[in-house]
């Protein structure tokens, strides 16, 4: 039921009654343990930001960060870097990507009559 679900402790209860593996967890219940949670989780969250702000809009316009996941030799829209992006790799995620509008097509389209 919806009621499982909106409980975090019935939710993990039932989790753990059918095998599913879960991270380890637990109820914030103080301000200490709540920062604490929030220094961990942003542990690596550090650097700028540029934005533009133009009329009441923002664009994020350059981010730069010591520990940033961003690898310039998977950037192949640069003609200064070397490719390593293996490019076969698409196809399956452009294949698993458009797994729901296959689905839904078939869906809503009715059956050819013979």
């Amino acid at each position: 039921s919806i009621d499982n679900a909106e409980d975090r402790d019935k939710f993990s209860a039932m989790l753990d009654r059918i095998g599913v593996d879960q991270p380890q967890w637990s109820a914030l219940t103080s301000m200490d343990d709540i920062n604490a949670f929030i220094d961990k989780t942003q542990e690596f969250v550090t650097g700028t930001v540029r934005v533009k702000l133009f009329k009441g809009s923002v664009t994020i316009v350059g981010r730069k960060s010591p520990v940033s996941l961003y690898d310039t030799g998977l950037a192949t829209y640069s003609k200064d870097t070397v490719d390593t992006f293996d490019h076969k790799a698409a196809m399956g995620f452009i294949y698993v990507w458009g797994l729901p509008d296959q689905t839904a097509a078939r869906a809503h389209t009715p059956e050819k009559k013979q």
